[in-house]
């Protein structure tokens, strides 16, 4: 097979990238318009993966339902051609077991609480096409509610990658895959960091 192809192929689909951003920047400059600077809206979530807590105190560990669906909403300000920065904040609330460590029988069960509150930032999305990828990333704190207990707040980090259409000149759609960490003291509840996955599918609005 001529090696060539491939680089022919990668080149050609470059360069329509490229024409097409021009074009959209084109346009905009023609008819005297200018892309939204702030976007707030709304999301969907679902928990793909949630990772359990050990309690030492009751020796037992605390289970979660991998499927836990929640919503959001968040503000971000475009402050480059490609980067935003802002603030999310998210709940879920996902069924929890809570299993004895020596005997795994159940002891309790019922709905629990996950909470995130984030400073964000996204870089990707350059505003010259329709369609685009974008990375994204956040830091702040994940909080915990477990049945009977009190919130349980922790440091934590985000990061992920989503794709977004833009229509009507200042709405979006963007379907997002998304990671957090939660890192728990080593003592107490918790005995150690936890690991959760998402999906999310939000509704944005420029202005």
């Amino acid at each position: 097979m001529n090696r060539r192809i491939p680089v022919i192929v990668a080149g050609s689909l470059l360069a329509a990238a490229l024409l097409g951003s021009a074009s959209g920047v084109e346009a905009q400059r023609q008819f005297g318009t200018q892309p939204p600077k702030t976007w707030a809206g709304v999301y969907g979530l679902m928990y793909t993966s949630v990772s359990g807590m050990r309690d030492p105190g009751s020796q037992s560990r605390w289970l979660f339902d991998d499927a836990a669906f929640g919503g959001g909403a968040f503000v971000q300000r475009q402050v480059g051609q490609s980067l935003r920065l802002g603030v999310d904040g998210s709940v879920a609330r996902p069924k929890f077991e809570r299993r004895n460590l020596t005997t795994d029988l159940i002891e309790a069960s019922g709905t629990a609480s996950i909470a995130t509150a984030m400073a964000t930032g996204r870089y990707g999305y350059s505003g010259g096409s329709d369609i685009g990828f974008y990375l994204a990333g956040g830091i702040g704190a994940v909080a915990y509610q477990l049945g009977e207990l009190d919130w349980n707040a922790d440091f934590a980090l985000q990061a992920g990658t989503g794709l977004e259409y833009r229509f009507g000149g200042n709405k979006a759609l963007a379907l997002e895959w998304g990671r957090t960490w939660g890192y728990h003291e080593k003592e107490d509840l918790g005995g150690g960091n936890q690991t959760h996955s998402a999906l999310r599918l939000g509704l944005g609005f420029g202005f």
